[in-house]
């Protein structure tokens, strides 16, 4: 029997890990989460001295891999004998930067169930690691790499996901969203996203977008009903609604058999007058679909969504009409982007009446084509790299592009929530932004952050204030 370790920082929940961890089990093998608080490494070192697992594993994505490099480089310094694999987004999409450090034992390309136990069942018998797909296999300085295997196209062959790695945490197990994904894969190529690439690296394994049948799914919902309880679910698929027949389907039995408020995500061509109808009757509390800019050129021409702002208010139309509430993802600091193109994002979210526009700072992930366009147009103020991929997003108080509406576009990012739910304030937004108002930025920036994530989770105030509270203080706590 193999023994693995998962390392995260946080105690969000991970489906690639959920997956590995129920194949691994299911297979013969061990794997257990540690939570690694902030400052509480040492303790962490601790418990891999005491539990000696045989690999440690982490499932990064590029803008959150610092951390784990630097933990593993201490682990590989107190445990030398000790392998160390890395998974997710990250190493798929830069395994040659990954591989090369020197702390790195072996990265996982890829969709990891088939190789990960092939890893383990290696490791426990001795045999060879070197020709195992989907891993790169460092040894003495030598490293061999091996292409993908082919998809699991069957997804109901899968077990369910092991959420008991999660749920030792007692606020993990109590937190009122649980996680649902349905299915694999994204038949669109936005330019910024990952999914034209993940295509490319599979042709000709397999079909790229699979999806579970309805009963499979509804099973394994009723069995985190029935073990842990349920209040809102969210299903994570990139868009839940594009196969139609499968969707009404799906929201019958939903709400015979469960009929709990949930959220999902799609896109605004990807909704009709029956789907919304539907969704709405089947218990849907929130639909979440992408705008990323009020500017059609951008969205079209540089983002490649392929969606109007015609079908974007005519979707709207629909959901207020069904009294359906929607959640809309923007972004600001596009490339070529003004600051009249950023107000139009946030005037076309007013204009629709969405319940939570969403914005993030433009992050131009390096690998996709929107980073090579931003390149090749000379926008990039510095050679964005993949060391860089933590200092914007979300939070961001600067624009990684270097065009003129730069400077103002981190202030407007902060107001974007209030001018949105505010319009009859834009005026004075136009106004604010040119000021350096650092701290109030952060303070309304804050506010409309707690207030959406209220209204996304469904939660009264007293609830979402106490939620609140304890996620602040388990960021800074660890667990096993």
């Amino acid at each position: 029997m193999a023994k693995v370790l998962f390392i995260q920082n946080s105690w969000f929940e991970y489906h690639g890990v959920e997956f590995l961890s129920a194949v691994l089990k299911k297979g013969g093998h061990s794997c257990e989460l540690y939570f690694v608080g902030k400052g509480k490494e040492d303790k962490v070192l601790d418990y891999i001295k005491e539990s000696k697992p045989n690999l440690l594993a982490f499932s990064i994505s590029s803008i959150q891999n610092r951390w784990a490099f630097d933990f593993a480089e201490k682990a590989k310094k107190a445990f030398p004998w000790l392998y160390t694999v890395f998974g997710g987004p990250h190493p798929t999409f830069f395994p040659k930067l990954v591989i090369e450090k020197p702390y790195v034992d072996m990265l996982c390309i890829g969709e990891g169930e088939g190789a990960l136990l092939e890893l383990a069942s290696a490791i426990d018998s001795g045999s060879d690691m070197t020709r195992i797909r989907n891993i790169w296999f460092k040894k003495n300085g030598q490293v061999f790499t091996n292409e993908p295997r082919p998809f699991a196209e069957d997804l109901d062959s899968l077990p369910f996901q092991d959420r008991t790695l999660y749920y030792k945490n007692k606020f993990a197990q109590e937190f009122p969203v649980k996680r649902f994904l349905a299915g694999r894969g994204c038949p669109f190529n936005c330019s910024f996203c990952f999914n034209r690439t993940m295509k490319d690296l599979y042709k000709g394994k397999g079909k790229y977008v699979r999806i579970r049948s309805v009963g499979h799914i509804i099973e394994e919902i009723k069995e985190v009903r029935d073990r842990y309880g349920l209040k809102l679910l969210a299903f994570t698929d990139d868009t839940f609604t594009l196969n139609k027949k499968w969707l009404l389907e799906f929201l019958e039995t939903y709400r015979r058999e469960v009929s709990l408020p949930f959220t999902c995500f799609t896109r605004a061509d990807n909704m009709d007058e029956e789907i919304i109808k539907n969704l709405k009757r089947g218990g849907c509390h929130m639909i979440c679909f992408a705008i990323e800019s009020g500017d059609e050129r951008i969205r079209n021409d540089i983002l490649r969504k392929k969606l109007s702002n015609e079908r974007i208010l005519e979707t709207a139309r629909l959901l207020r009409k069904y009294r359906l509430k929607f959640f809309t993802f923007n972004m600001i600091g596009l490339p070529t982007e003004t600051i009249e193109q950023a107000f139009e994002t946030l005037t076309l979210n007013a204009k629709i009446g969405t319940t939570v526009p969403y914005f993030t700072v433009f992050q131009p992930l390096p690998g996709t084509d929107i980073y090579n366009f931003s390149k090749d147009k000379g926008l990039l103020s510095a050679e964005i790299g993949v060391e860089h991929m933590e200092q914007f997003f979300f939070f961001g108080d600067s624009i990684p592009l270097n065009q003129p509406s730069s400077p103002l576009l981190p202030n407007l990012h902060k107001l974007s929530f209030m001018a949105v739910k505010f319009p009859w304030a834009m005026p004075a937004i136009r106004l604010l932004v040119k000021l350096p108002l650092g701290s109030f930025y952060k303070l309304v920036f804050n506010v409309g952050l707690f207030y959406q994530e209220k209204l996304k989770l469904n939660l009264g105030w007293f609830e979402a204030i106490t939620i609140a509270r304890k996620l602040r203080k388990e960021m800074g706590s660890e667990s096993a």
